[in-house]
């Protein structure tokens, strides 16, 4: 097959497989993860801010940076929002050529190249572990959501691709590579910090090739010492604004985020259940343990053993953090891609019964209809929280756009984000009575509005909730779904 025709292949493979649900609201799974990206795009475009500048909007009426991990995604979807009128839908546009972007850059840095003395599998393998990962369904369906994801995974094979290619290298060229990894490596890492895995990759990279003479060549170590050093830069700078990642000293907080006491059952939940189902699927199990097999034990391949395994200690790290965020398993579908690409071509070269072709080939059509299965099965495109694809219309009707609401939800981003308004928002129903003070403090700060759906302590009047908001404040709005308060005392 020909080189453009391999390409073609991979980039129309990946944007097929991240169609589905691309113009989407902001409502599918992870929709507020999704709702916090897209509300920051909106302000870069909304408001020209530079790139060191992101704005939230759930948070009151203030001005003040909002202290978030490096913000080149959400810059530069800001930045394509007017473009053809499409809006947020230029989030999943840009993570969807990202994806595809990392596809290719997987192929890249697995094909072997003898006389360039990089890569690690055949040109078949490789093509094939491309395609493989972009049918994963942890990849179809987090390769094409409003979050940074993609660029940072896109980002990771770049800093692979860049590393194997300086090692190759001298003089300038050299040199180019080195920046090209630690440009790489500082946006990965910058957006998605679970990522400082890659770091080990590259170490094991260094290690592979050029053996213990790798922990002699200060340019090797400069690229950890100088990634890391922007990523701290970053977050030193972005830890003095308001609060939307953890950017504290305090440890209770990544105490409580990452619940290491259920670690056990998180360690035994990944790799039984997220690894065959979301980062392999079941017919890609097979082909993951033959790859394995060949490449590792038989060609002594040991690198791709050592991705697998800092990927692996990476994910599991995360403990509560990731089992609660299953965008956190990405990382393992280019390396069990990788694997699955030469298991597959070894089953395919050994031509052994049960293992004809035929089956090999009816194996591999398997994977995206586990892919398939799998995401429809969850409900991952399903839309949550209706109502607000029409709330806007009626608090137009009744408000200005620069009032500020309280809105009763707990993903905080989200409802503020599709009316359109700044504020604050919390779930009054999980704090209960000892709540209202905190509606007062914010009414002292300019709230003017509550908005609320007929839920919990609003489904019935008698609630002592909902009671107290009725003989305080004006209701201005009452339909089958919503409730608005204008937060005037009587």
């Amino acid at each position: 097959m020909p080189r453009w025709a391999l390409y073609a292949s991979m980039v129309a493979l990946s944007f097929l497989a991240h169609l589905k649900g691309i113009t989407s609201p902001v409502l599918d799974y992870h929709y507020h993860r999704q709702a916090n990206t897209a509300d920051i795009a909106r302000n870069f475009h909304r408001y020209d801010l530079p790139p060191w500048a992101p704005r939230v909007d759930w948070e009151g009426g203030g001005d003040e940076r909002a202290a978030t991990e490096l913000p080149l995604y959400m810059y530069l979807v800001g930045k394509l929002w007017d473009v053809f009128e499409l809006g947020d839908i230029w989030g999943r546009l840009v993570s969807a050529i990202c994806s595809a972007f990392s596809a290719v850059l997987l192929f890249w840095f697995l094909e072997k190249d003898e006389k360039r003395k990089v890569g690690w599998l055949d040109t078949e393998s490789s093509f094939l572990a491309s395609l493989f990962f972009s049918l994963l369904p942890v990849e179809i369906y987090f390769g094409r959501t409003i979050q940074p994801e993609a660029m940072a995974l896109m980002a990771t094979l770049g800093a692979f691709c860049g590393m194997d290619r300086f090692l190759a290298s001298k003089g300038r060229a050299a040199f180019g590579w080195w920046s090209l990894t630690v440009l790489s490596a500082t946006v990965a890492i910058g957006h998605k910090l679970p990522y400082a895995y890659l770091i080990g990759v590259l170490g094991f990279l260094c290690l592979a090739r050029r053996g213990w003479k790798a922990a002699v060549d200060w340019r090797i170590w400069g690229v950890p010492v100088v990634t890391l050093g922007l990523v701290y830069a970053w977050y030193r700078y972005a830890s003095t604004g308001l609060y939307v990642v953890p950017t504290t000293k305090d440890a209770g907080i990544f105490r409580a985020i990452l619940s290491y006491e259920r670690l056990p059952y998180f360690v035994f939940f990944q790799l039984t259940s997220r690894l065959p189902e979301l980062a392999l699927t079941y017919s890609g199990v097979l082909f993951f343990f033959v790859g394995f097999r060949e490449r590792v034990f038989k060609q002594k391949q040991w690198f791709l053993a050592a991705w697998w395994g800092c990927v692996t200690i990476g994910i599991l790290a995360g403990g509560g953090y990731s089992h609660y965020h299953d965008y956190t398993c990405l990382p393992w579908a280019p390396v069990n891609a990788a694997l699955m690409g030469a298991g597959y071509m070894a089953l395919w070269r050994m031509h052994l019964w049960p293992f004809t072709r035929t089956t090999v080939l009816a194996l591999a059509l398997g994977v995206p209809l586990h892919a398939a299965l799998r995401i429809n099965s969850a409900h991952w495109y399903d839309w949550n929280f209706p109502y607000l694809l029409s709330a806007k219309t009626v608090v137009d009707r009744v408000s200005g756009p620069e009032d500020l609401f309280l809105c009763n939800e707990r993903a905080s981003s989200m409802p503020l984000y599709f009316i359109d308004r700044r504020g604050w928002s919390w779930d009054l129903g999980e704090l209960g009575p000892g709540g209202l003070p905190r509606v007062e403090a914010v009414v002292a700060k300019g709230a003017r509005y509550f908005m609320t759906t007929r839920t919990g302590p609003f489904a019935d009047e008698k609630d002592p909730i909902y009671r107290w908001f009725t003989k305080k404040f004006t209701r201005i709005h009452r339909d089958d779904v919503l409730l608005i308060f204008r937060l005037e005392p009587k």
